[in-house]
């Protein structure tokens, strides 16, 4: 029942990430905490992906230096193996290996507040309720190769489904519009469930045997990855705009740069009739030219 709960979820979550713009994909990583660890359960490593949506407070916050979203993710995580030397059940006594694992798959839904969003870098923190299994598997493989068997077969042994909810905190780094680095940890509170302690395998003769232990399943997770902006904002252009400073009258019309206009130079105008020709006019009279008079002639001298 429980299997059938996670697996409904997983269809609920995959009908809403068409509306989800922000996809994350990350490496992950688990340690077991209180009695979990105690039990010795092994750490988990595997993949995440998640969805987010935009801004829910974009119209009422402004500027967006506060911002909440809401989120569905899974995960998928190994949490360590055991191999043991084994000869199978076949006609021919055929040596193998015989391999438990453990593994564990998780679905979220989860509500972010983000500070500082319009930063490069910016915090947040999430909080979650969400499900998780617990899986163990058998696997057989046959050493040499026989054409009446399957290499490799496998059967789940071991399964138990869980409710957690918990918080985070990460930072995002933006790197350009469109891709930001994700780091994040979280600290998950699980409901009890049963798992396969891989510490108590054993193997007398040819049969291995183990202890199945029943514990709460809290979690230590840790996330390292990237976030897609699937609905980036435009570019701003660089251009700068000139704003009137006078708004207080709109009598006052707004200021323009005025060139001058070179004024064309006025044209003679034809005339069609020729102009009369101007008489000639009289040549100035010159000045009479005055002459001295000539020295007295002397006088004769009288005769004796």
């Amino acid at each position: 029942m429980k299997k059938l709960v996670l697996l409904s979820f997983l269809f609920l979550l995959a009908g809403g990430l068409k509306a989800q713009p922000y996809i994350g994909m990350h490496f992950i990583g688990s340690s077991a905490q209180n009695m979990f660890c105690d039990s010795a359960y092994r750490h988990g490593y595997g993949f995440n992906m998640e969805f987010f949506s935009n801004n829910l407070l974009r119209n009422s916050v402004n500027p967006n230096a506060l911002d909440l979203r809401f989120g569905f993710g899974f995960d998928i995580q190994g949490a360590g193996r055991e191999k043991r030397s084994v000869i199978l059940a076949t006609p021919n006594s055929d040596p193998g290996k015989e391999v438990l694992k453990n593994s564990h798959l998780g679905a979220s839904a989860t509500m972010r507040l983000t500070f500082l969003g319009e930063k490069r870098l910016h915090p947040y923190v999430d909080g979650f309720i969400g499900l998780r299994g617990f899986y163990s598997n058998r696997e057989l493989t046959i050493d040499k190769p026989n054409p009446d068997y399957e290499t490799t077969t496998s059967e789940q042994i071991l399964s138990a489904g869980t409710t957690r909810y918990g918080g985070s905190f990460g930072l995002m780094y933006r790197l350009n519009r469109v891709v930001s680095i994700d780091t994040r940890v979280t600290y998950s509170d699980g409901s009890a469930g049963n798992w396969l302690n891989l510490n108590t395998v054993n193997q007398e003769d040819n049969i291995v045997s183990y202890r199945v232990s029943n514990t709460t399943t809290d979690l230590f997770i840790y996330r390292v990855g990237f976030v897609f902006n699937l609905n980036p904002e435009p570019k701003k252009t660089s251009g700068t705009t000139i704003v009137n400073p006078i708004t207080s009258n709109d009598s006052i019309a707004p200021l323009q740069q005025v060139t001058p206009v070179e004024t064309p130079k006025k044209k003679r105008r034809i005339d069609v009739t020729p102009s009369p020709t101007p008489s000639p006019k009289p040549s100035p009279k010159k000045p009479l030219e005055v002459k001295p008079l000539p020295p007295p002639a002397p006088k004769p001298k009288p005769l004796n």
